[in-house]
C-alpha cells in the first residue's frame, strides 16, 4: 500500500511540475513582450531577437556579461560592430537554458531569425549550424564585406559551443 501511495505522489509531483513549468514559461513570455513594448520609450536594451519557428523572443543587451547571461537575456558581444552597421558580424550569446538558447539545436538550415533594434528589423536565414571547440574564436571576427548573425550557446559538456550562423 505504501508503494502505491508513493507512486501516486510521484505522478502528482510530475503533473504539478509540468503544469508549473508551462505556466512559468507563459509568464516569462508575457514579461518579455511587456519589456519590449515598454522599452520602446526607455531604450534600456539593444533590441530583441525573434525566432518565428518557436515563437521565441529574447531581450538583447550589452554590458556586464555575467549579469546579462544570468538574468536569462541575450548578450550582444560587440566585436567592433553595432547591430545597425551596414556590414559586420552580429554576435549574440545566451545560456543553453529553457528561457534563452536551448532551442538552437532544433533550428534547421533555411530557418528565419529576426533581430529588431526598435529602429530597424533585420531578417536572416540560417545557413550554418555546427559545434566548435571553446578555444575557437574565429566566429567572433568582425566582417567588413557582408552582414551576418552568429548565435552562440554552450553544449552540455561545456567544452564545445553550438554555433548558428545566418545571412541577411
Amino acid at each position: 500500500m505504501l508503494r502505491n501511495l508513493y507512486k501516486i505522489l510521484v505522478i502528482v509531483a510530475i503533473v504539478y511540475l509540468v503544469h508549473y513549468d508551462a505556466t512559468y514559461h507563459e509568464i516569462h513570455k508575457e514579461n518579455i513582450d511587456n519589456i519590449i513594448v515598454s522599452d520602446l520609450e526607455n531604450r534600456k536594451y539593444d533590441g530583441y531577437i525573434y525566432i518565428p519557428k518557436f515563437d521565441y523572443k529574447g531581450i538583447i543587451m550589452h554590458g556586464d556579461e555575467k549579469m546579462i547571461l544570468d538574468s536569462n537575456n541575450v548578450l550582444f558581444l560587440n566585436n567592433g560592430s553595432n547591430i545597425n552597421d551596414k556590414f559586420g558580424n552580429i554576435v549574440l550569446a545566451g545560456h543553453n537554458s529553457k528561457y534563452v538558447f536551448s532551442i538552437l539545436y532544433k533550428l534547421s538550415i533555411g530557418d528565419t531569425l529576426v533581430v529588431n533594434t526598435y529602429d530597424y528589423e533585420y531578417k536572416f536565414l540560417v545557413y550554418e549550424i555546427k559545434t566548435i571547440n571553446i578555444k575557437d574564436t574565429y566566429i567572433l571576427d568582425n566582417l567588413y564585406d557582408k552582414k551576418i548573425l552568429t548565435l552562440i550557446t554552450c553544449t552540455r559538456d561545456n567544452q564545445r559551443r553550438l554555433i548558428v550562423r545566418a545571412k541577411i
